[in-house]
């Protein structure tokens, strides 16, 4: 799955592998960064914990905003899975 790929009301987090930190992340800087042409797979390989620093087998958390309320739908993406 390509950043483009992702609806207009999906939001990406990060998880990590190491002490499974969550944090959402702004998709719209990184695609601007990288580009919305890169894959959630690409992507994820340059992940680092903000907490531990940890940089391996870290992954994506999706989830989706209802514009009548908070979060709903949040769904962890396993860090070891082909996006």
């Amino acid at each position: 799955m390509r950043l483009a790929d992702l609806q207009e009301e999906q939001i990406l987090g990060a998880r990590c592998a190491a002490c499974d930190y969550k944090n959402w992340v702004n998709r719209w800087e990184i695609a601007r960064r990288f580009g919305s042409e890169r894959t959630l797979d690409e992507l994820r390989q340059m992940l680092r914990c903000g907490c531990c620093g940890n940089k391996g087998n870290n992954g994506w958390r999706l989830g989706r905003i209802d514009r009548d309320s908070e979060w709903v739908d949040v769904q962890s993406v396993p860090h070891r899975s082909s996006i």
